[in-house]
Formats: C-alpha cells, sequence, structure tokens
C-alpha cells in the first residue's frame, strides 16, 4: 500500500484498493488540531488532514502537551488503536516533551523513548495495520544570529530512524527537512511560520508551536518525503 494515494494534493486518481484505508496521528501539540479561536495556531497534522482525499478519513489524535510516557498513561493511545482497523495507516511524532525533566508524568530517558515508540510500532503491526514513524518538527531557535535548533530534538530523531530500521516501517524525517528549511530562511524570514511572528501576547509567542503558514508548509514537507521515500 501507499500512503501517498490517500492525499490528492499528490495523485489524481482514485485508488480503489485504498477506499477503505484511514489514517491516525499520534502526536503532541505540534500536530494537534486547534479551534479558530486560537488562530494563527495551528498543528501540521490540522492540514494534513485537509489534503485527504474525499474516501480517506484522516482523525488526528494528536493532544498539546503529551509525550510517548504521557499518551499511553492517560489513554490517549488505547482510546486511539480501538479506532484503527486493518489496512489504516498511524502515523506517530514525539519528541519535544519527552524533555520534561521537572515533570514525571511526561519525561523519559533516551532509552525509555526507545522502549514506547518500539512498542508503539509493534502494537499497530498487532493491529495489522501501517505504522509510519515521524521526527518531530524542529524549533526556531537563534543565538547571536546562528541558527542553534532545539534541545536534544536531534538525538530523539535519530532514535526514532533507529526504531524504523530495526522495525522495518518507514520513517518521514521531518527534522531533517525543518532544519534545513529553518536555517536556510534565517531568523527573520523564518520568524511568521512560527508563533513567534504572530503578534501575540505572552506564551502563544514561541518557536516551537507553528502559524497556519508554517502548518501548511509541515504538511507538504510530509506528503514530498512520502512521496520520495515510496511510502
Amino acid at each position: 500500500m501507499n500512503v501517498k494515494l490517500l492525499f490528492g494534493t499528490l495523485i489524481c486518481s482514485a485508488a480503489a484498493v485504498l477506499s477503505t484505508a484511514d489514517v491516525y496521528l499520534a502526536g503532541d501539540s505540534t500536530c494537534a488540531t486547534y479551534p479558530a479561536k486560537r488562530a494563527p495556531l495551528t498543528g501540521w497534522g490540522q492540514q494534513l488532514a485537509k489534503r485527504a482525499k474525499a474516501d480517506c478519513k484522516v482523525v488526528n489524535c494528536a493532544v498539546s502537551g503529551r509525550s510517548t510516557k504521557s499518551f499511553r498513561e492517560g489513554g490517549n493511545w488505547a482510546k486511539m488503536m480501538k479506532q484503527v482497523k486493518a489496512g489504516d495507516f498511524v502515523l506517530i511524532q514525539f519528541a519535544h516533551n519527552n524533555r520534561a525533566k521537572k515533570d514525571p508524568k511526561r519525561y523519559t530517558t533516551f532509552e525509555e523513548f526507545r522502549e514506547q515508540m518500539t512498542a508503539f510500532v509493534k502494537e499497530v503491526k498487532a493491529a495489522k495495520a501501517n505504522p509510519v514513524l515521524v521526527t518531530p518538527i524542529e524549533e526556531r531557535k537563534f543565538k547571536n544570529g546562528k541558527f542553534i535548533a532545539g534541545r536534544d530534538l536531534k538525538k530523539y530523531s535519530q532514535i526514532i530512524i533507529e526504531v524504523a530500521k530495526a522495525e522495518n516501517v518507514p520513517v518521514v524525517d521531518i527534522n531533517a527537512a525543518t532544519w534545513e528549511w529553518i536555517n536556510k530562511l534565517g531568523d527573520e524570514a523564518s520568524r511568521k511560520y512560527y508563533m513567534a511572528g504572530s503578534g501575540l501576547p505572552g506564551k502563544e509567542r514561541d518557536n516551537t508551536h507553528l502559524t497556519f503558514d508554517g502548518a501548511n508548509i509541515v504538511a507538504d514537507m510530509f506528503l514530498t518525503l512520502s512521496e520520495k521515500a515510496e511510502l
């Protein structure tokens, strides 16, 4: 099966064999769907759903603040997996909240992260569905005009890639793609794609979460990378 065929932006003809395949997203706030009142805050999964073909359902189960640990222990994983059927695709993207050392409900060591991502993959396989691992979007952080990226996200991304290889499942390296994108744009030009450039006050202005324009770009990145990887 080919995940590209579920999205009309890349493939024009309908694929009858995939007419009953749906896409589920497990992730955190960078992927989540937000109400209009939170605009321009937008998750890339929110925009991916808008690119699906009419006969493909995209269910965005990503939840703000979740890590691999809290997504499972909070019941989000079990709730999602009850809906997943054979042949569906499950996109899994975590890391940002696994770094929360002061929060034992979310924090994991690198090895725990590896074990939890592996367990997710195995459970999707057991449901006869198709796991697709996705590395975390990069954070737009600069110091003295130089792009320094987010703490430990490269390490988490490498673990995700290693898990994908060990389990023989596809991986979409959004981290590398967003790293290159931000670095090429530079500090000022990249600002508008993250909430740091939203013009909103306080905590809404950050370098982790995407605006509407940024989420559209990352959703298209996912589809382009999926096409190249022949997922």
